[in-house]
């Protein structure tokens, strides 16, 4: 199993929540994978972020670091989880900030 491919894939999740709230919101921001960015641009527009859905600023390096060929340390199932967890707990944030 590769598991950094599986990690890319729950960075995007997280990485498109939060911009789909951005967007839902109409609050410009800047074209990047950054999570981190994405989420202060939040906290600037007024957004009470939860310190676990900060904590999603981790899964950046997903975006870049494993989609491309090179070298890197190998992720393990057990920070699969952990990422997979974390993207969860963002798009279910998302959820209801647009719902409400």
């Amino acid at each position: 199993m590769l598991w950094e491919d599986l990690c890319f894939d729950v960075q995007q999740a997280a990485e498109k929540a939060l911009k789909a709230l951005l967007c839902f919101k109409k609050i410009s921001f800047r074209p990047v994978h950054d999570i981190g960015e994405l989420i202060e641009t939040l906290s600037s527009a007024g957004f009470q972020i939860p310190k676990q859905v900060r904590k999603a600023s981790e899964l950046t390096a997903y975006a870049v670091q494993t989609r491309y060929p090179g070298e890197y340390e190998k992720v393990t199932e057990e920070e699969f989880v952990e990422a997979l967890t974390t993207a969860t707990i963002v798009v279910e944030w998302v959820e209801t900030q647009i719902v409400n």
